[in-house]
């Protein structure tokens, strides 16, 4: 059984669609936004997920630690803030 981390990360508006499109692209990172939750003015908020085959609280750090080094790839170059992750089942 796989588990889905999610993370959610705010990027600016204009480049929100370019972003979500090169993580799953390049990373293969899915992404949706979530225009009901607060963000800065202009920015949008954004949940990326990804598969796990294994995943526990523990190592939550670790997924967070490659979607931020996702964003700041050469291939995506995101502007982004925030931090956290939830595992959903």
């Amino acid at each position: 059984m796989t588990l889905r981390v999610v993370m959610r990360r705010e990027v600016p508006r204009k480049t929100a669609r370019r972003t979500m499109w090169r993580m799953w692209s390049v990373r293969g990172y899915s992404s949706r936004p979530c225009p009901h939750e607060p963000a800065q003015v202009g920015w949008v908020a954004l949940e990326f997920w990804i598969e796990a085959p294994i995943a526990s609280r523990e190592i939550l750090a670790s997924y967070e630690w490659e979607l931020d080094d996702a964003l700041l790839s050469r291939e995506v170059r995101a502007e982004f803030v925030g931090s956290g992750s939830r595992l959903e089942a």
